[in-house]
């Protein structure tokens, strides 16, 4: 990958943080952000006594609740932000783009709403990086990549399992 494609990747990292800290000190004044404050607040584990394995709701209560623990409220936002860029650039890294075509995509992909959503704890920032490991895969069976291992299978056979999930809840 070259400088300007490593240099687009990291303009869109930065604005996807961005849009994370716009959401949680601005836009969440004016708007509820979904379930966002209660996955971060532990809210539905304290509901029932479900599996967190079985329903895509108590993982994310889980998972963003922990993440406060351990980073605060506002911080716990950033592991989502971060699987949702590397879900998309795992996805896209495995087509041959021009700068153009990459600088015009990730443009495309900074657009306000998909930025938002996927920039904080969300399921949509979760769906973003298992649905970019499972395209990548995809690609990487069209493109007939050497690359696959059998772990490569388990985890894409494990996000399979996360997106019925969450069709499901």
């Amino acid at each position: 990958m070259s400088f300007t494609a490593n240099r687009a990747w990291f303009f869109f990292s930065l604005l996807k943080i961005s849009y994370m800290l716009v959401a949680v000190f601005i836009l969440s004044n004016y708007i509820p952000l979904g379930d966002t404050k209660a996955y971060i607040e532990g809210v539905h584990s304290n509901v029932g006594r479900e599996n967190w394995l079985l329903s895509s709701t108590m993982m994310m209560d889980f998972f963003a609740s922990s993440f406060n623990k351990l980073l605060g409220s506002t911080l716990a936002n950033l592991p989502f932000v971060l699987l949702s860029i590397y879900g998309l650039y795992y996805a896209i890294s495995r087509i041959t783009l021009t700068k153009k075509q990459l600088i015009l995509l990730l443009a495309l992909l900074s657009l306000p709403s998909f930025g938002v959503w996927t920039s904080i704890a969300s399921k949509e920032a979760v769906s973003v990086f298992y649905l970019g490991i499972i395209l990548g895969f995809i690609i990487d069976l069209i493109k007939n990549n050497p690359k696959k291992k059998k772990i490569y299978y388990w985890c894409v056979l494990h996000f399979i399992y996360v997106l019925y999930l969450n069709l499901s809840t």
